[in-house]
């Protein structure tokens, strides 16, 4: 295999496992109530999506790392609460998932209009 090849699934494995390493002490520390359920899936799970990627490359578009290892992430997670579907809990990942693969999306749009712009 190429090494560009093995930089990209480095990319793309890593969201997952550092979400999944800081979910773990997150979830253990604080607990889980209504304001930190809000504070860990909808600013906290992006943020670490978006930002991760960059650390392993000099390339800043990693929109498909970013969103291959978010989908990775929520994949593991819904399996692990699906007993749970009609919690408000599950609900929260489910709302998070889509929010989360859409404000990624249009950061990184709006991030490679600024890097690379028309005029």
């Amino acid at each position: 295999m190429s090494k560009k090849l093995i930089n990209k699934g480095l990319r793309i494995l890593c969201v997952p496992l550092i979400l999944f390493i800081l979910l773990f002490p997150f979830s253990f520390l604080t607990g889980w109530n209504i304001a930190t359920a809000v504070f860990c899936w909808f600013f906290l799970t992006p943020f670490i999506a978006e930002y991760v990627p960059t650390i392993f490359s000099a390339d800043k578009n990693q929109l498909k790392e970013s969103l291959i290892g978010l989908l990775i992430f929520y994949s593991f997670m819904i399996l692990m609460v699906y007993k749970h579907y009609d919690s408000d809990f599950f609900f929260t990942i489910m709302l998070s998932a889509g929010v989360n693969m859409g404000s990624i999306s249009i950061i990184s749009k709006v991030k490679g209009m600024y890097r690379n712009p028309s005029y």
